[in-house]
């Protein structure tokens, strides 16, 4: 079985075909938890892909946890670089079965 570290899939600006298609090899190939992890813009579609997954699932998987937070960037705003925080989100997917 994957270690945890591997069982992380980070979310940005692909299809959601893609993100489905890695979530599900993921499972199949024995993994009982599988965490989406995104930041910014990409919170909503980490959300949507992952009530997906369980909508779908007919029972056999359940949103275990949602953790959110923040990361620090920098950003260059009117030609100096200044530190902004970007929102953060981690989707932990339970395989149920």
């Amino acid at each position: 079985m994957e270690d945890k570290q591997k069982s992380v899939i980070f979310i940005g600006g692909k299809e959601y075909g893609i993100y489905y298609k890695a979530i599900m090899r993921k499972f199949e190939s024995g993994n009982k938890e599988v965490t989406l992890s995104t930041r910014g813009r990409y919170i909503t579609d980490a959300v949507k892909i992952a009530e997906f997954i369980t909508r779908t699932s007919e029972g056999n998987r359940e949103i275990k946890d949602i953790k959110i937070g923040s990361s620090p960037f920098e950003k260059e705003i009117n030609g100096k670089m200044k530190k902004i925080f970007v929102p953060t989100i981690d989707i932990l997917i339970l395989q149920i079965n």
